[in-house]
């Protein structure tokens, strides 16, 4: 048996069988053999209709994500449950995220079933996981304030700690400047603190008065999340340069901003910090 490429640049094979003709010329008997991989299965290529129809498919069921530092959603403790074993419990995700991967394929595909996708995402994270969180998932959302989308879902944001009454620990402030932009620039997402109403408030309290905390974030001003101990609800934190603080304290001494941002009848201290000035609102419930 003989092989060679031919001018197409496909493998042939031949035999060397000997045919018998009135002329008793011999001749090669060829068998024509394709080489290449039968190709791909092109996604892309089905129509519009076949795509939406695979994509709704994908999204049939509630996705729960839940992603807290242990990996675990919030819940009460079983009777019995010592602080041991709560150490030492192996703790598991609820859910594999089905189909998120096709959010990651390609930039077509993540524009038609990023959306469907995130419009049945419903994902619990931890109160510090916030601003990775949204900048990952809602980056344009937070990019651009003018950016209007239909993305839906369910954020829900847990402080309580797992299996406990008592907040979490938190050792630094968590910047909300992405979280208010979400919710502000997207009507459909559903944002939410779970076991807190004082951070719960804060939601209600922005939305109420959206162009004061917009035209707050637009001149630079960081919002952070500070949480105290039990009972001592949420601290909202405002930090900004000191030609900030200059013009807020020549007008009664910043109650016009604070009556702004809905913020008026709740306690309040300034302090410095190095060379920033800071304004705390604590609690927000009080």
């Amino acid at each position: 048996m003989n092989s060679f490429t031919n001018d197409d640049g496909l493998r042939v094979k031949g035999s060397d069988q000997m045919h018998s003709s009135s002329n008793n010329n011999c001749h090669e008997a060829k068998t024509v053999v394709m080489d290449h991989e039968p190709s791909a299965f092109r996604f892309l290529d089905l129509h519009a209709e076949l795509r939406n129809y695979i994509y709704e498919y994908a999204v049939e069921q509630k996705i729960n994500n839940v992603r807290t530092g242990n990996g675990t959603r919030l819940k009460k403790a079983p009777a019995g449950t010592t602080a041991n074993s709560l150490a030492n419990a192996n703790h598991t995700h609820e859910s594999t995220r089905a189909f998120f991967g096709l959010t990651q394929v390609n930039r077509q595909i993540r524009s038609e079933y990023r959306p469907l996708y995130l419009k049945q995402n419903a994902v619990y994270i931890e109160v510090d996981s916030i601003p990775e969180y949204i900048e990952t998932f809602y980056p344009m959302e937070v990019s651009h304030p003018d950016y209007s989308t239909n993305y839906g879902g369910s954020i829900t944001i847990t402080i309580a700690q797992q299996y406990t009454n008592h907040p979490i620990r938190v050792d630094r402030r968590i910047l909300i400047n992405p979280f208010l932009k979400l919710i502000f620039n997207n009507e459909n997402a559903q944002c939410t603190f779970s076991d807190n109403a004082d951070a719960r408030d804060l939601i209600e309290i922005g939305l109420n008065h959206r162009a004061a905390w917009e035209s707050l974030m637009d001149d630079g001003v960081e919002i952070f999340l500070e949480l105290r101990y039990f009972r001592l609800g949420v601290i909202l934190t405002l930090k900004a340069a000191d030609e900030f603080w200059d013009r807020v304290n020549a007008d009664r001494d910043g109650q016009s901003l604070m009556d702004a941002l809905g913020l008026g009848a709740r306690s309040r201290t300034q302090y410095r910090l190095g060379d920033l000035s800071c304004m705390n609102v604590f609690p927000l419930s009080y």
